[in-house]
């Protein structure tokens, strides 16, 4: 996969430190505009080629020394970004800020979003870049470089030195932004190619390829960035869903029509797990806000930033995420509780959306419509699926569908038989998303905290962290322990043991290496 043919031609930052405004701007940003508009000449990129100064001008650190990639693309997303023809870049300065006719201009150029794609202590960091590209789009990184990377040259791959290794356990290489623009798999047994901004006569003419092993140590850190959707023809089908309801037992929960939109045929108790699976058959995003009888409304996802609300046309999403072991769990409010899916085709705070929906009054719909104005999708608009939750709209003016699930929230009845065993999952050191079961734990520490939940319908009777220096749990599943793992970089196992009110066991081993990167 590349999108070489849709880089602008290889710029030179010179000497300043200007490199994450060329990764994110020049690179990135240019690309998406050419590959939107399929144009894939010299002559005609040219004139398209958008500014680094433009962005790296309005966050650079001092002394014109440095930015943070986040910064970018938030300026990006919010702002957009100039032609390098309306605001051109000075390699010896940095204080020239861009005049309102020139942000005006910009906007034309904003981004729809960015996505990080892995967490602090990510190690498959291949896989979401490779699969970021798969969708056509590029990946702007900070990578740790040496002097050998400062020298190279050629076609071949750059392979780091033994200096740039013990550079990299030591910490003293300097951090450097740059765009990802393809990969090869049958590479060097897999490699990406990735644009710099230090003229064309460094590398493979301002390129150079990675293996991904080496891309895994060397790289710390990395974005999708998200172009903005084509404009949908006037009135035809531009958003679409589906979704289904599991049980932690495994089992789908079936719904039926009501007037609000859906409802799970069958009642849930107060403690009951489940999780859902979504999908949209266009771009966008997705979001979950929950209510209970109180009125009472909290945005339920995306927590935290391992999950990503942006879905791809065809992408399923694990809700809550980030992997199929999570579960969301009914609290101990009876009555009538709603659960909110929001397509929507621009992003949106579901935390302020949640806020709005608890001061608001009336029911269900009448709280989407405070929360949300004209951004929401009348409900008459909307074509409901009759046999399982989905639909079909036209978004006319509007951006947002609510498709909203109602469940009957009854008591915990002490009479009911559970048979289901614990699942017991890890949230901190959390297992990579990618990871199989059996996956080795990287930890910075031999003594370090370990986090998770005990996750059951009923109440949990008893946990064991084999091992653990001290260690307490709640009876509604949440767990913690301190560990100390033996001498020697492992892996080592931890084994946790857990025992449910209704008699159901589980087990699980967890296994840990020391390391020193």
């Amino acid at each position: 996969m590349s999108l070489k043919r849709f880089v602008p031609p290889v710029g030179d930052q010179g000497q300043q430190g200007s490199c994450v405004g060329w990764a994110t701007a020049y690179a990135a940003r240019t690309l998406l505009t050419a590959k939107g508009l399929d144009v894939d000449t010299s002559a005609k990129l040219r004139r398209m080629i958008l500014s680094p100064a433009y962005v790296f001008n309005q966050i650079h650190l001092p002394g014109c020394n440095g930015s943070y990639l986040p910064d970018a693309l938030e300026l990006m997303q919010r702002q957009g970004v100039s032609l390098m023809s309306d605001f051109p870049y000075d390699e010896f300065s940095c204080s020239a800020t861009p005049p309102s006719g020139v942000r005006s201009k910009a906007t034309a150029y904003r981004i729809k979003g960015f996505s990080r794609l892995w967490g602090r202590s990510g190690r498959n960091k291949h896989v979401a870049t490779r699969r970021a590209l798969a969708n056509g789009n590029p990946v702007v990184i900070g990578m740790m470089v040496g002097e050998g990377f400062m020298r190279h040259r050629g076609e071949g791959l750059w392979q780091p030195s033994s200096a740039e290794r013990s550079g990299l356990r030591d910490d003293t290489l300097g951090g450097h932004a740059m765009a990802v623009i393809g990969y090869d798999d049958t590479r060097n047994g897999g490699a990406f190619e990735v644009v710099n901004s230090w003229d064309t006569s460094w590398g493979n003419k301002g390129f150079f390829w990675i293996s991904y092993e080496d891309f895994n140590d060397f790289v710390f850190e990395g974005y999708e960035v998200l172009p903005p959707d084509p404009p949908p023809p006037p009135r035809v089908v531009d958003m679409a869903g589906r979704a289904r309801v599991l049980h932690i037992s495994g089992d789908t929960l079936d719904v039926r029509r009501n007037s609000d939109g859906y409802a799970l045929r069958q009642p849930l108790p107060s403690g009951a797990r489940f999780r859902v699976e979504a999908s949209s058959r266009f771009n966008g995003a997705l979001y979950v806000v929950g209510g209970d009888a109180t009125g009472d409304y909290v945005h339920l996802f995306p927590r935290g930033d391992r999950v990503t609300p942006f879905t791809h046309s065809g992408t399923t999403m694990l809700l809550p995420g980030p992997t199929e072991q999570h579960f969301t769990r009914l609290n101990d409010t009876v009555g009538t509780d709603h659960y909110v899916l929001l397509y929507a085709q621009q992003p949106l705070d579901p935390e302020v959306v949640a806020e709005r929906m608890a001061r608001a009054s009336g029911d269900v719909r009448a709280r989407l419509r405070s929360a949300l104005g004209d951004r929401l999708l009348p409900a008459k608009e909307m074509d409901l699926l009759s046999d399982r939750i989905g639909f079909e709209a036209a978004s006319g003016e509007a951006d947002v569908a609510a498709v909203v699930l109602t469940i009957d929230h009854v008591a915990a009845n002490s009479g009911t038989t559970d048979d289901t065993e614990p699942l017991i999952v890890l949230t901190a050191p959390e297992p990579e998303a990618f990871d199989s079961d059996d996956a080795v734990i990287p930890v910075a520490s031999r003594l370090f905290r370990l986090e998770g939940m005990a996750q059951d319908e009923s109440e949990i009777a008893s946990l064991t962290v084999e091992g653990a220096l001290s260690s307490r749990y709640s009876s509604r599943g949440p767990f913690r322990a301190e560990i100390e793992l033996p001498e020697g970089p492992g892996p080592h196992p931890i084994n946790i043991e857990t025992r449910d009110a209704a008699g159901n066991t589980a087990r699980r081993t967890f296994l840990f290496k020391l390391t020193y990167n």
